[in-house]
């Protein structure tokens, strides 16, 4: 009974992001990239409709007064769209060649977030903080958990179409 629930526990802790110090302790963050990593319709919302006469016949009936209907109508829709874009947020004094490898890092991990085909961001996560840890790791960026990295969402309504 024990092991069924660490499993669990052991299987959620898979995405995790190591703790992080407490705020006051954290220096003063920037935002270094910021990257559209994916775009999609929310399945969860049902889309809107809309329905217009876009023209009009007219008459008169024979035993008197006017008759109108409509011919031709129109339907438009627009659904609602989630745009997830890859946040990367780094120490405000950072020299220049270790900001140029930590946006190189963060591209590359944004590229990784982008590959994932499912419309949630915690696979996009998962695959943009591995990413970015082990590029950071290879090319020697200096104390990786200084950077926060974040597939954060939106959602705003389409044009009609």
């Amino acid at each position: 009974m024990h092991k069924c629930l660490l499993i669990p526990a052991l299987v959620l802790g898979a995405f995790a992001l190591p703790a992080s110090p407490a705020l006051a302790d954290q220096p003063e963050l920037k935002t270094l990239l910021e990257q559209q990593v994916g775009q999609w319709a929310d399945p969860r919302t049902a889309p809107e409709t809309r329905t217009r006469c876009r023209g009009t016949s007219k008459g008169v009936w024979p035993w008197g007064g006017k008759w109108q209907a409509c011919k031709e109508w129109q339907t438009n829709v627009r659904v609602m769209e989630v745009y997830a874009t890859l946040n990367l947020r780094g120490p405000k004094d950072l020299p220049k060649p270790e900001k140029a490898l930590a946006e190189s890092c963060g591209r590359l991990a944004a590229a990784a977030a982008s590959q994932v085909n499912q419309p949630e961001t915690g696979p996009a996560q998962a695959a943009a903080t591995t990413t970015f840890t082990t590029c950071a790791g290879n090319n020697g960026l200096a104390a990786p958990e200084r950077f926060q990295l974040a597939v954060e969402t939106r959602n705003s309504w389409s044009d009609w179409h």
